[in-house]
């Protein structure tokens, strides 16, 4: 049974931007056609839009997944709530496994002046 490893090898983790971004991982050693699985989690007002939940490496053992993440500042009063996300790629009926974290935050916290409407008054 063929068991890689598997790696998140762009964008530099954590993600730290809203939008569209490009995570390319690679099974090692290099095998095409494998198949990646993969699922996102969210908490606290962040979200994430995976354009393909599962995908096959490519010759070289590659694979691209397109991810669009929204609201990773988030206005909260409560300053100890925190968002967070991350996404786990797998590879299928195997054991190689990767996350792609990202950085969300509560605006609140960020000592911004004036401070965002929502985050009450001081």
């Amino acid at each position: 049974m063929y068991q890689p490893s598997f790696t998140i090898i762009a964008p530099t983790l954590p993600i730290n931007h809203p939008g569209s971004t490009t995570i390319t991982a690679k099974v090692s050693p290099s095998f095409g056609g494998v198949q990646i699985d993969q699922s996102c989690s969210v908490t606290g007002g962040t979200t994430i839009t995976p354009v393909t939940a599962n995908k096959l490496t490519s010759a070289n053992g590659q694979v691209a997944f397109t991810i669009d993440v929204q609201n990773l500042a988030v206005v909260n009063p409560n300053t100890s709530v925190t968002p967070t996300a991350s996404c786990t790629f797998t590879v299928h009926s195997g054991t190689g496994t990767a996350t792609a974290s990202f950085s969300p935050g509560n605006a609140c916290t960020y000592g911004l002046q004036p401070a965002p409407p929502g985050c009450g008054n001081p």
